[in-house]
């Protein structure tokens, strides 16, 4: 999933960033996968070519600008893949980092005239793309959707590599870990960001929940600090949670609204799943229940995919609830009954 970065004006320190070690020495290995130029050599590995000597060559196009140059002349991508998907190869992260290029207006195929752009990797789930904003000619590229014609084609590769596939504009897709949330996880030796963990505990709430309260209290009852937003008028409007623990550098909780997790983790949405009441059934066996959600979750995916957004909500509501039911199923019956038929 590529994520624009803020665009800056020093090529040189955001390279030594990358090549470096890291805030924590959590650089791995730092070394180009790819460069506008087949040609370019790597700091990383050429006694020809310093990190100071690589901006250079990336700054050109903005040092011959004959008018003014744009105030914040880097731009800067990176693309991170899922902790759960298998690890790509240098030769399929240059292909990305060329493909993403291409699809942001920075280096479109076929044109000499592109910008400058490199593409290095110091983790295995992940690569930072680095471009100048001048071309060759000395005009500037045309970016607009940039981030939108990207995470289109990530969705390409997702396909083609046999990648987790994520959900683009369906208002349902679940918003992954960024960068620092990864790394900060690891630092703490998690298995998981503490997003996903809380994306996961409200989802489980929210659909075994009844009300309100409930709601709450089964976010509470599982270890998860909650605070609700309150109105002049006295009704709950929001809410946001946090794992006991996590801070940041000054030592603040670091909270999520329900809405930062998922769109349809706001409070309003997962009240829709409070007011249909789910009539008792014989509870089939674990694996039909995770044939099921899967299911359920491609149907989700379709519908966003065409436009059909609260519908894609909706549906990724039953998902959730799927996911629940086989959670609280009593052991007796969450397995096939032996000797007959289920």
């Amino acid at each position: 999933m590529p994520k624009k970065a803020r665009d800056g004006d020093d090529t040189a320190g955001l390279l030594a960033y990358l090549y470096g070690p890291g805030k924590r020495d959590e650089h791995v290995d730092p070394h180009m996968v790819a460069a506008w130029d087949l040609f370019v050599d790597d700091p990383a590995r050429s006694p020809n070519m310093t990190i100071s000597d690589l901006a250079l060559m990336l700054d050109a196009p903005v040092y011959a600008l004959r008018g003014a140059k744009p105030p914040k002349h880097v731009y800067h991508v990176a693309v991170r893949n899922p902790p759960e998907d298998r690890l790509l190869s240098d030769e399929e992260w240059a292909r990305v980092a060329a493909e993403m290029m291409h699809a942001a207006g920075i280096a479109e195929k076929g044109d000499p005239n592109a910008c400058r752009w490199v593409a290095v990797r110091h983790a295995d789930d992940h690569i930072h793309i680095v471009a100048t904003r001048a071309r060759e000619d000395g005009r500037q590229p045309d970016i607009s959707w940039d981030v939108v014609k990207m995470q289109a084609r990530a969705r390409g590769f997702e396909v083609e590599f046999g990648l987790r596939q994520m959900t683009s504009g369906d208002g349902t897709a679940r918003k992954w870990a960024k960068t620092g949330e990864q790394e900060k996880a690891e630092r703490r030796g998690l298995a998981e960001p503490v997003r996903e963990t809380l994306q996961r505990a409200v989802r489980e709430a929210a659909a075994a929940a009844t009300s309100d309260a409930d709601f709450f209290t089964r976010l509470s009852d599982a270890g998860i600090r909650v605070q609700q937003r309150i109105a002049p008028d006295g009704n709950v409007t929001g809410y946001k949670v946090a794992m006991p623990g996590d801070r940041d550098g000054e030592q603040t909780p670091v909270w999520f609204p329900g809405a930062r997790l998922a769109p349809d983790l706001s409070l309003p949405r997962v009240r829709e799943r409070w007011n249909t009441p789910v009539a008792p059934s014989r509870v089939p066996p674990a694996e039909m229940w995770r044939a099921a959600e899967e299911k359920v979750r491609a149907a989700a995916a379709q519908l966003g995919a065409e436009g059909l957004h609260q519908g894609a909500g909706d549906v990724a509501a039953l998902g959730d609830l799927i996911v629940v039911a086989a959670i609280v199923s009593p052991p007796a019956r969450a397995q096939p009954d032996q000797g007959r038929g289920i």
